[in-house]
């Protein structure tokens, strides 16, 4: 296997995980974004919405719309921070507890079958690998990557 495919691997590991998400969540009034930030304003309390994008690589819009119908579901409360009005802190909901075991198994089941074929060093190896990656693509300065290859 090339590195030069390795975006294309990990894009459509994606998209098919996209897919498989989306079909899930179909019976609960839930988009796929949405259940991204409701899972990251549950591990991260008292969040931002700008912390929310930058983590989530979503756009501010998508995460303002999707705090909205969170909201509208019951399942996040946003509250003013006290040391400045213009900031609101986002929490899930006792409510949310409900969706969390939920989203726990939902991973488990997918993460099996991604994983099936590999050995637990192997998927251990990958699980590792990936983290440091992510953490990699959170981290880079897009318009120096894009300066290098000018």
């Amino acid at each position: 296997m090339e590195e030069l495919y390795f975006l294309n691997y990990f894009g459509a590991i994606y998209r098919k995980s996209q897919l498989y998400i989306k079909a899930a969540l179909a019976d609960r009034n839930m988009s796929f974004s949405e259940a991204m930030v409701l899972i990251y304003v549950s591990a991260n309390p008292g969040t931002i919405q700008d912390d929310i994008g930058t983590n989530l690589s979503i756009d501010k819009s998508v995460v303002t719309r999707s705090i909205k119908n969170l909201v509208a579901l019951g399942l996040l409360t946003r509250t003013e921070d006290s040391t400045n009005q213009r900031v609101k802190k986002v929490y899930a909901t006792e409510a949310a507890k409900e969706f969390r075991i939920y989203w726990n198994k939902l991973i488990k089941q997918w993460n099996e079958t991604l994983l099936a074929d590999l050995t637990p060093e192997e998927r251990s190896i990958v699980v590792s690998a990936s983290y440091k990656i992510k953490t990699s693509a959170i981290t880079a300065d897009i318009q120096e990557e894009v300066k290098k290859i000018k």
